[in-house]
C-alpha cells in the first residue's frame, strides 16, 4: 500500500536536482576541512551568511542556548573557542594540557 504519490521529475528538474545536491556536498566538504584545520574565522566568512540584510537575525544553536547575530556568533565561535575542537565531530571542545594557561 502505497500512502504517498512519487513525483516524477522531468528532464530539466532533475538535472536542477542533480546540480543542487552536488552543490551541497561541496559546501559540506568544505565546512569540514575548516573545521578540521580549525580554519573557523575563514569558514564563517567564506559559508556563512554575507549579505547584510540577513548578519543580524543569522542564528547559531547549542544545547546550551543559541547565539543571535554574526558578530555574536563568531565570538563565540571563533574568538572563545580557545580549546581545540574534538576530533569525534560532537562539537565538544577538548583542552589540549596548556590551553587554559596561556593569558
Amino acid at each position: 500500500m502505497n500512502y504517498y504519490e512519487e513525483k516524477q521529475f522531468t528532464d530539466d528538474e532533475l538535472i536542477v536536482r542533480i546540480m543542487d545536491k552536488e552543490a551541497i556536498k561541496k559546501l559540506m566538504a568544505r565546512r569540514a576541512f575548516y573545521y578540521a584545520n580549525n580554519q573557523r574565522r575563514r569558514e564563517l566568512d567564506e559559508l556563512w551568511v554575507s549579505s547584510r540584510e540577513y548578519r543580524s537575525s543569522a542564528s547559531y544553536g547549542r544545547n546550551w542556548g543559541y547565539y543571535v547575530g554574526m558578530d555574536s556568533i563568531a565570538n563565540y565561535y571563533v574568538l572563545d573557542s580557545k580549546c581545540a575542537p574534538a576530533s569525534d565531530n560532537s562539537h565538544k571542545p577538548v583542552c589540549r594540557a596548556d590551553c587554559h594557561s596561556r593569558k
